[in-house]
Formats: C-alpha cells, sequence, structure tokens
C-alpha cells in the first residue's frame, strides 16, 4: 500500500505490506474517527482499514468470504452519525462498521462483478446499495440487505455488469441508476426499475466496456450518459437522443474508465482518455458552473467510491428535495493546542444529548474517557487534565478526541486532533 506525496516521494511509514500477497482496491474516507481520513483497502478476502500513518485500524482486517469483487464503498447508510463499508465479495454483501464489526451478510445468489454504489433512491432517510453481477443482473437493497420491490434486475442479453452510477438524471427528486453490460448495452433506470425514456441503447462494441459516467457531456445543459468501450466513446442524453460530438473515436484502445473534470480551469469540463500508448484529453464545452457535481474526476465519482454523482464528496449521506436541516453538534477542539498541561474542549450541543469524549493515541487506543448520559443544550466545556484512565501522565505526541452526541433529533461524530507537549 503506497501513500505517495505530490512531489512523488512516500509519506513516512509507507508502503505499508498488505498480507494478501495479493493486489487490491483502495478507497479514502472517514471511518475510525481517529484520523480525518482513513485508507480503506480490499484485497483478496481481507478488508483492512489504515490511518494516514500506516497503522492497521483496531477490529481489522475483516475476514470475508469468497474474494472481493472491488473496492469498498463508503457512506453512513444506516444514519447512526458513524459511516459503514459496503463490500461485495463473491456472491455475498457485507455492511461493515467502523469498528469491525459485520452489521450486516446478505447472499447475493449471484456472483458480484464490481464495487456497490450508494444513494438515496427512494427519499427515505437511509441510503440504498446497488451491487452489479456477473450474470446480468443488478441488485438493489436496503442498506440492511433486504431488496428492493422489483428488484434485482436483468439484461436479457446476461454478461458482466459494469459498476452502477447514480445520479438525478432527469429532474425527479429521486436518483436513478446507469450501468453497462459487457454485451454492448447502456441502461438508464429509474429507482422503481422503470427503464428512462429512450433506454436501453445498444452500443455493441468489444470489450471492455467502462463504467458509466454521469455529467454534461454537451453544450446545451442537460444530463448525459457516456460509456466507452475498447474502440469508441459514446454520449446520450438523459432523454435517450444522442450527445452532439459522439460517438468520439480515441487513437488506441480504451481499457479503463474516462475521468472528466475541469482540469486548466477554463470553466469547461475536458474528458480524459487512457488509450493505449495515449493519454488524449477532448475539450467537451460545456459550463459546469462551479457545480462540483460536474467534476467526476475520478474512477467511481469520489474518494469513497460511491459512484454517486450527487453525494457530498467526503461523507455520504441521504440527498434529498430540500431537507429540513438537521440539527448539527459544534465541536471546536482543544484549547490550548498545542498542550503542555490540562486542556479543554469547547462544543455546543443543539438539543439535550448524551455525550461520550474519547482521546486516542495514533495506534486507535483509548487513553482517557469521560461520559454524561444527560447533557442539556447550549455551550459546555469539558476539560483533560492530559492524564490517561489511570493517571499517567500520556507521553507527548499526537492524540485525537473524538466526540459523540446522540440526542433524540440527531446523532454525530466529530474528531480533531491534539498535540501534546512536555
Amino acid at each position: 500500500l503506497y501513500l505517495i506525496k505530490s512531489d512523488g516521494t512516500d509519506r513516512a511509514n509507507f508502503p505499508v505490506t498488505i498480507t494478501t500477497g495479493s493486489a487490491g482496491y483502495v478507497s479514502i474516507g472517514p471511518v475510525s474517527g481517529f484520523s480525518p481520513q482513513d485508507i480503506v483497502v480490499t484485497s483478496a478476502n481481507k478488508v483492512m482499514v489504515y490511518n494516514f500513518l500506516g497503522d492497521l485500524m483496531p477490529g481489522f482486517p475483516i475476514t470475508v468470504s469468497g474474494v472481493v469483487a472491488g473496492a469498498a464503498a463508503i457512506g453512513d447508510v444506516d444514519l447512526d452519525g458513524a459511516n459503514e463499508l459496503v463490500v461485495a465479495s463473491s456472491q455475498n454483501l457485507y455492511v461493515i462498521g467502523f469498528n469491525g464489526s459485520i452489521e450486516s451478510q446478505t447472499n447475493l445468489v449471484d456472483f458480484a462483478s464490481g464495487t456497490p454504489s450508494l444513494g438515496n433512491m427512494d427519499l427515505d432517510p437511509e441510503l440504498e446499495i446497488a451491487v452489479p453481477t456477473t450474470n446480468g443482473k443488478v441488485h438493489l437493497l436496503e442498506h440492511m440487505g433486504v431488496s428492493k420491490a422489483g428488484w434485482p434486475k436483468v439484461d436479457p442479453g446476461g454478461g458482466v455488469v459494469t459498476q452502477v452510477a447514480v445520479a438525478q438524471m432527469v429532474g425527479t427528486s429521486e436518483q436513478d441508476l446507469a450501468y453497462a453490460t459487457s454485451n454492448g448495452v447502456l441502461h438508464g433506470i429509474d429507482p422503481s426499475g422503470t427503464p428512462m425514456m429512450g433506454y436501453p441503447k445498444v452500443f455493441g462494441g468489444p470489450e471492455p466496456i467502462s463504467t458509466p459516467l454521469i455529467n454534461k457531456f454537451h453544450q446545451t445543459g442537460g444530463w448525459s450518459l457516456l460509456v466507452s468501450d475498447q474502440e469508441t466513446i459514446h454520449a446520450w442524453r438523459n432523454m435517450g437522443e444522442l450527445s452532439a460530438g459522439y460517438p468520439r473515436s480515441p487513437v488506441g484502445q480504451v481499457d479503463v474508465t474516462p475521468a472528466c473534470g475541469d482540469i486548466d480551469l477554463d470553466g469547461s469540463l475536458e474528458l480524459v482518455v487512457f488509450s493505449g500508448w495515449y493519454l488524449e484529453v477532448f475539450d467537451v464545452g460545456n459550463e459546469p458552473a462551479n457545480d462540483p457535481k460536474y467534476s467526476w474526476n475520478m474512477h467511481g465519482g469520489n474518494a469513497a467510491r460511491t459512484n454517486c454523482s450527487d453525494c457530498n464528496p467526503t461523507l455520504v449521506t441521504s440527498v434529498g428535495n430540500n431537507p429540513a436541516p438537521t440539527p448539527q453538534l459544534m465541536f471546536s477542539g482543544a484549547s490550548p493546542n498545542p498542550a503542555s498541561g490540562p486542556t479543554a474542549f469547547n462544543y455546543a450541543l443543539p438539543t439535550a444529548a448524551m455525550i461520550e469524549l474519547d482521546i486516542f493515541d495514533v495506534q486507535g487506543r483509548r487513553v482517557w474517557q469521560v461520559m454524561k448520559p444527560e447533557h442539556p443544550e447550549g455551550n459546555h466545556t469539558l476539560r483533560w487534565n492530559g492524564q490517561d484512565t489511570w493517571g499517567r501522565e500520556v507521553k507527548p505526541g499526537v492524540y485525537f478526541a473524538r466526540m459523540r452526541a446522540t440526542g433524540s433529533e440527531f446523532s454525530k461524530v466529530e474528531t480533531r486532533k491534539v498535540v501534546v507537549e512536555r
């Protein structure tokens, strides 16, 4: 596992040897609560979580049945305030908690063909999970693994299904789904399982088939679905019309999913294609209007590999239609920081809540904890004297303060870094 800085050098404590002896997939997102971003690795039959210092987080690795089919998707699928890992492995779908506990395991019967996708397809509070398979099926499940009514969907021609792309494509509040099959068919489907107007599209190109991209790939606005086969890039608008300027033929064969983003900051999207020996850049020519969801700048749409174009890039939550604001915990962190003695944590509760403050070292070990089961709304301060649970001074170094607040109207976890000096 490599963590490489922008100057091309390895970050301290990397590379880390993955004990499976196999290549794997990487996702990045807040999982453990010990650091702002964690690195999730799936390889062979293992799921591992590392922090930015290269430490394996407590509770990991997790052993799953079979072989993982892709990366872990990261998101708060059950809205409990903590992210889960969603992993497809052979015929099973796992939802794994931040501490390594398996929250659910579902037998899909079919073999998964790639990374699961997350999104809010029915506007209930929780997220749904879309899983592609090797035999032309796509499963859509509730967050605890129960299949949605009318699913799975089957392509009569069969074939391996790409990862599912998720976005609000036709102006409704619900998110729609797009995927392609290895027999050269692009599907656009609404959450009920009904094909979108003008879909499916048969393009019939030779494999490999890319994961669809959902973006504004034409100059007149509106969403388009873009997919590539080995020889050609195809794009259709959300109502099924062919997008202007497509199909496009790269110089070499396309073996990986293209990427798109405003890479030259001219206010217009570019499409980046790796084809054979060539790296080709096409100027799409539309105006992204500074909307971040118009930039699908890596495979999976974001670092968390959720493949959802409408979701927050760092923390997946439900996407509703003008949702009411949710009460929030305000946790300002330690003061003073760095601290050579006692330090204080200031926070504000929007409603009465139970709170828990934990201090962890960089190895993920809890060194101190305080809990208050009944805590009124308003501004509060908790003090830590720089000692562990047994009254011993902690060693100098970096620590993480995790505040968890649970009330009748909200549940939230925030983490802040604390530096101890002696």
